[in-house]
């Protein structure tokens, strides 16, 4: 497809330092954005591991980018259950899945705190999943559910909160996850 129709179906993961990185869509490429030279066309630096990754979720530790909850070439209709992680000190090795998600989904969306990503929703769950990221080989584990099932939403947060906003058939719910206290529902 044309660079409009990738970027359209990627998912951003914001990194602190100088780059950005895009994952997804098809093929499924990891990309690179220099904040320095952000009028230059997003490199691809290397692929999900199971390839195309349509509705892909992001989420970041200070070290490494995590892409989970996808629907690959040759996945079931239900999604992949991979974790994939990309290391930012050498951004073109190959990706390595490190955990499984518990569930088979995709289309969710995602918002992390410096320790934890979340995986939230998709299919029009109300579930939450939470990646430890100091122990990432581990599967995530549930926590809150989220106020309404979501499909297609969207994430973003601070240091102390998480949002997932919008999507179907949420529409104008926002949840809110308490990150010291992500047990209760959000």
């Amino acid at each position: 497809g044309t660079v409009s129709n990738v970027f359209l179906t990627e998912k951003l993961v914001p990194v602190l330092g100088n780059y950005g990185y895009l994952g997804g869509g098809e093929p499924g490429h990891i990309r690179r954005i220099d904040f320095a030279n952000d009028t230059n066309l997003a490199p691809s630096r290397t692929s999900l591991t199971n390839g195309d990754g349509k509705y892909v979720v992001g989420m970041s530790s200070k070290d490494y980018g995590y892409w989970a909850g996808y629907l690959g070439p040759t996945s079931p209709s239900n999604g992949v259950t991979n974790i994939d992680r990309l290391d930012y000190g050498n951004d073109t090795a190959a990706m390595v899945v490190r955990a499984n998600m518990p569930l088979n989904q995709y289309n969710g969306t995602g918002t992390h705190s410096q320790d934890y990503g979340y995986y939230c929703g998709g299919q029009n769950l109300s579930t939450v999943q939470r990646l430890d990221f100091s122990n990432d080989g581990a599967a995530p584990t549930p926590k809150g559910p989220l106020s309404v099932g979501t499909n297609a939403g969207g994430g973003f947060g601070n240091q102390a909160y998480g949002y997932i906003a919008g999507g179907s058939p949420g529409g104008s719910t926002i949840s809110r996850i308490d990150y010291s206290n992500d047990t209760v529902a959000a």
